[in-house]
């Protein structure tokens, strides 16, 4: 046996490779009058290797909630129903680390895995989405006043405060990488006119957005986004020309300074392609002479793409083959 966890009224039993489960009422002070039900037998396709890993996750927006754990094949959950799902996929090239704790957040959707790497694994079950926090170097961690708390290999202690982003003095940035976005098939072709980015600004920001091409990971497309919804006050260091702002002490005229709506509309450089993959990287630049804040969130992206035919042309470098086949 590798670990036990309670879930409804049963007591999951996980071995390295197999999971079991019994219920009932156990023994009374004496040890006499055991209800507890057999040992029933779930699965063994996969058990639990790190008891520090077991958390479970509620029931919501068509997730079905249970146990999530690390296996020796990543992380897994076992439903409510007694099923089991690699929910783990996502982030599988993590699976080499070991989960160091693994917490339930209070007040979000968020279960957070830290890991010996220094990075924490974070899966939002409302949206059934995985994310990564980089530079958190937890050994444990815990929930102390309903925060999440941990405790680095120097022994440390790093608690998350809401509406703050500063993590030990320094900013807390956003980034992301899509998949290849291949909407004619896997070999199709398709030429890619733009795509439209859409969200909302909340602090100052700038974004540094990137474009692979054709399964090619090497970027050979890049952008510098400075958004223009921040008009810095009257006198700031931000506004070294007097006057330069339109109205007086605002924003300019044609910023939007007023608004906090961040949208862009991106075109491709390589419009006739096979696949593209787009990255993004919020950047703090300390000019604007305020504290890093929230910078953005992003809730769409639009992709204005036209299907060209079912395979895309193919050099002759890179074809082999044919000719005629003598008798």
């Amino acid at each position: 046996m590798s670990a036990i966890f309670p879930m409804d009224d049963k007591l999951i039993i996980f071995k390295k490779d197999s999971i079991y489960f019994i219920n009932g009422t156990g023994p009374d002070n004496t040890g006499s009058n055991s209800q507890y039900s057999p040992l029933y037998f779930i699965t063994s396709t996969v058990g639990c290797t790190n008891q520090n890993s077991i958390v479970i996750v509620p029931t919501l927006n068509g997730s079905p909630g249970g146990l999530m754990f690390q296996s020796d094949k990543g992380i897994w959950l076992l439903g409510r129903d007694l099923s089991t799902t690699y929910i783990g996929a996502p982030v599988e090239a993590y699976n080499a680390y070991t989960v160091n704790s693994a917490i339930a957040i209070p007040g979000t959707n968020q279960v957070r895995f830290t890991l010996s790497s220094g990075v924490t694994l974070m899966y939002d079950y409302y949206y059934q989405q995985w994310g990564v926090f980089a530079g958190v170097p937890a050994i444990s961690s815990t929930l102390y006043q309903g925060l999440h708390t941990y405790i680095s290999p120097s022994g440390g202690v790093f608690q998350e405060t809401p509406g703050e982003y500063l993590d030990n003095g320094n900013p807390v940035l956003m980034s992301f990488t899509t998949s290849w976005l291949a909407l004619g098939g896997l070999q199709g072709y398709q030429r890619a006119y733009f795509f439209y980015l859409l969200g909302t600004y909340f602090s100052p920001h700038k974004l540094n957005l990137t474009i692979a091409y054709d399964y090619n990971s090497s970027p050979t497309q890049s952008t510098l986004i400075s958004p223009t919804n921040y008009g810095p006050a009257y006198g700031s260091s931000a506004m070294p020309v007097y006057g330069q702002l339109n109205p007086y002490g605002g924003g300019s005229s044609d910023s939007g300074a007023s608004s906090n709506i961040e949208q862009w509309r991106i075109f491709l450089t390589k419009q006739r392609c096979t696949s593209f993959q787009i990255s993004l990287q919020e950047i703090y630049d300390p000019s604007f002479g305020v504290s890093a804040g929230q910078g953005l969130t992003l809730s769409g992206l639009n992709l204005v793409v036209g299907l060209k035919k079912g395979w895309r042309p193919q050099p002759a470098a890179t074809s082999m083959g044919g000719g005629t086949n003598s008798a």
